[in-house]
């Protein structure tokens, strides 16, 4: 894969539940490393769980422990707006490569 060469910032949205195996976070944590390698892991990253998601306040700090091991900034909400607000000023602030 191609490293990106605008700065992005993924919102995902957990829906249901939010529950993963240790197993699950490993091999998670396993890609999310990947990407990293490859250039790909972006500014920030921004989760939405509704409060009505299974495991939200569980999951919630494993999945920042995740991305905190890469040095990526994170925030779980419970809007996508909310997400959103969060996440473009990050975006707008961060530079372009080749500007």
């Amino acid at each position: 894969a191609l490293p990106f060469h605008r700065p992005f910032g993924p919102i995902t949205e957990v829906q249901g539940s939010a529950l993963a195996t240790p197993e699950a976070m490993a091999a998670f944590e396993e890609f999310l490393t990947g990407m990293a390698r490859r250039g790909n892991n972006g500014v920030a990253v921004a989760m939405v769980m509704a409060p009505e998601v299974e495991g939200r306040l569980l999951m919630a700090p494993r999945f920042e422990q995740a991305y905190e091991k890469l040095g990526l900034p994170f925030r779980c909400f419970e809007s996508v707006a909310e997400a959103s607000a969060w996440l473009l000023p990050l975006l707008q602030a961060s530079p372009t490569p080749g500007r």
